[in-house]
């Protein structure tokens, strides 16, 4: 526990001195946009562009929290992907990744589907840690398999339009 007081003193320690070094903060908030772009870009992709760009590595671990956390929508597999993609760009820990799908693991482990948790308990770390994460739309959950159908036709089609226009 003393250990993990220590830790956070330090970090408090650095990130105050960071904020009282303004060129400091502001290649900070540079690098922040950046990557916000990058994963908008990204977020633009369907699955199977987003996948293109992962490393053979990062495949694998996409792969792997694929089948732990049991995704089954695609929505979900996008989220997933997206996330495995902020980790590759190293705009998210993969520690952080790694102790939310574990955490879900141990607490959650009888739940047939274990993805709601895992974003959840991800979007808390992440905010925690002050990191960036893609949206996610949990109103899926509550759609008629019609309605959904129609919302994911839409999103397609907005998808090709973004693709043509940024051409």
């Amino acid at each position: 526990m003393s250990r993990l007081k220590s830790l956070m003193a330090i970090v408090f320690l650095v990130v105050g001195f960071q904020f009282c070094n303004p060129t400091v903060v502001s290649a900070q908030n540079a690098e922040l946009e950046a990557l916000k772009l990058q994963i908008e870009e990204a977020t633009g992709m369907d699955l199977a562009a987003l996948l293109e760009r992962l490393d053979e590595g990062f495949q694998a671990y996409e792969r792997q929290l694929q089948a732990v956390l049991r995704t089954r929508l695609l929505e979900e597999k996008e989220f997933i992907a997206r996330v495995i993609f902020l980790v590759q760009e190293e705009g998210l820990p993969k520690n952080l990744v790694d102790s939310a799908w574990l955490w879900v693991r141990k607490n959650r482990a009888g739940t047939p589907y274990p993805f709601v948790y895992f974003e959840r308990v991800l979007r808390l770390e992440a905010e925690k840690a002050g990191v960036f994460l893609p949206s996610f739309d949990r109103t899926i959950y509550t759609d008629r398999s019609a309605l959904r159908e129609r919302r994911l036709q839409q999103r397609r089609l907005q998808e090709q339009q973004l693709r043509t226009r940024f051409r």
